[in-house]
């Protein structure tokens, strides 16, 4: 026969367990932290910020362009990495002149990709694999991504596509340090 103490002993063991089996469905299945590491996604994201990525929205819907995606580095799947979409599947895709141009059903002639989220003085200029004023097809299945400090950031210019099932999930909150406290909306 149990004392008291040892029903509050069993009790609190019950709680930890319901919570711990509670966190990782959270973690598995709807919400992972993310911390920045590197400047590549800088000054939207800096360094040492820590993030929030929802899974759940990319199990309903396609990714968007300019969304910021967490997704598994496609030479390396041990690695997170963070940067933002930058062309859809089946588009084509032209670095030429410091512009990015996409091509695409809506837009046979190319349409100049506005980027409001990049500060005035951001140079973007072709790499590796998406070479400057080459026009190169998005795999059906797969997104272009680049960082935001494309001076900086090792992205799809530089080792290609990554495909739908790299993707972790979206990035929608950074909820450090606490004066950058924001959504990624």
């Amino acid at each position: 026969m149990l004392n008291k103490l040892g029903y509050l002993i069993l009790e609190g063991i019950q709680v930890i367990g319901i919570s711990a089996i509670l966190i990782v469905i959270m973690h598995v299945w709807f919400i992972q932290p993310q911390e920045v590491q590197g400047l590549s996604m800088y000054p939207f994201l800096d360094n040492g910020d820590h993030l929030l990525t929802e899974k759940v929205t990319y199990r309903f819907k396609e990714p968007e362009r300019g969304d910021i995606i967490v997704f598994q580095f496609p030479l390396d799947r041990s690695k997170d990495y963070i940067k933002r979409i930058i062309a859809l599947p089946e588009e084509k895709i032209q670095v030429k002149n410091n512009q990015i141009i996409i091509y695409n059903t809506d837009n046979p002639e190319g349409l100049v990709l506005e980027e409001k989220y990049l500060s005035e003085d951001t140079v973007t200029e072709g790499r590796e694999f998406i070479k400057e004023g080459q026009i190169v097809e998005v795999p059906e299945n797969s997104y272009a991504v680049f960082g935001d400090n494309r001076e900086k950031s090792a992205d799809s210019r530089q080792w290609g596509f990554i495909t739908r099932n790299d993707i972790v999930g979206r990035a929608v909150l950074r909820w450090w340090p606490p004066q950058a406290f924001n959504t990624l909306e």
